[in-house]
């Protein structure tokens, strides 16, 4: 009986401490629209670049065209307008930028691996 009334006030608490605190979904619906919004806001920013960088690669283009015989140079590429591979987004705190992965490693690190045997 007492192993009853345990369980119980267990239960009914931890239903207390569900209900007021905020849930959070693992791979849920949440996390889904965020990634969504994530990918709109990339691709809303190539495009915006794209443009951006449009008239500058037309004004290149001309230039080259302008040139005589085989010395004109390389081809120039139009703006992408999808967003790279290398492009991400925060998306716990989007007014912060990704830490850039390195191939190096730190000093300290080298040095750490060197004392194993």
């Amino acid at each position: 009986m007492e192993k009853e009334e345990e369980a119980d006030r267990r239960e009914e608490a931890t239903k207390r401490i569900r209900a007021s605190s905020p849930r959070r979904s693992v791979g849920g619906s949440d996390s889904r629209q965020k990634r969504e919004e994530a990918q709109r806001g990339l691709e809303e920013g190539a495009k915006e670049r794209a443009e951006r960088e449009r008239a500058d690669s037309e004004r290149k283009e001309k230039e080259r065209a302008a040139r005589k015989g085989t010395a004109k140079g390389r081809h120039i590429h139009p703006p992408e307008e999808n967003p790279g591979a290398e492009e991400q987004s925060n998306l716990t705190e989007p007014l912060s930028r990704q830490m850039r992965k390195s191939g190096k490693r730190s000093l300290r690190t080298e040095l750490l691996m060197r004392k194993r045997p």
